[in-house]
Parts: structure tokens; sequence; C-alpha cells
């Protein structure tokens, strides 16, 4: 397996239930939004990494892609947020993962 470097937090999807997760998922988004946070995904693999990126702005027209990735098996994802501090920043990467951290992996 390729491994690649990106900024951010790198996990592997495990989605068991996709519907769920997305829209769970844009949900945390949104309130990252709210809160001032610029909110990057990376979505991949195994073999290249990333193939798409979104911005936040982008994602809700891009759920659908977002959920065939969720089911996928062997997913890389990479989310990357900016707009605080560092550890800011890291915890809200944490709240974006929020009633999902079952659905991920650590890379």
């Amino acid at each position: 397996m390729v491994k690649h470097k990106t900024e951010g937090k790198n996990f592997y999807l495990r989605v068991t239930e996709p519907i769920k997760f997305v829209s769970k998922f844009l949900k945390n988004i949104e309130k990252s939004k709210e809160k001032g946070f610029k909110v990057k995904i990376y979505l991949g693999g195994p073999e290249e990494f990333p193939v798409h990126i979104f911005n936040e702005t982008d994602i809700n027209s891009k759920k659908f892609l977002l959920f065939l990735y969720s089911i996928s098996y062997w997913t890389h994802i990479a989310l990357d947020v900016k707009g605080g501090t560092d550890e800011e920043n890291a915890r809200e990467i944490d709240n974006l993962l929020f009633g999902i951290e079952d659905e991920v992996t650590p890379f």
C-alpha cells in the first residue's frame, strides 16, 4: 500500500452506515464553518492519493462522491483545518469526527 503525506490528519474510512456518516459529517463541517474554520478534505486511495480535494464550500455539492468513497474499501481521507492556532485546528478535526469516530481509523 502506498502512503502519501498531506497536511492535516489522515484516516482510513471504515464506514458501516454510509448515509448516517455523510449526513453527520456534513453537519459537523457546517458547524466548523460557522465557527470560522476553513476545512479541506482529501479523498482517494489506496493507489492514488489524493484523487479529490474539497474545500468546505464544495463538499455539499459533492456529497454523492463522499458517499461513494465512504462505502469503498481502503478509502483514505485526510482532514485539514485552518483558522485557529495549531491546537484549535487539531481540536476542530476531532469535532469534525464527533459522532462518527467509529467510522474512521487513524492512518
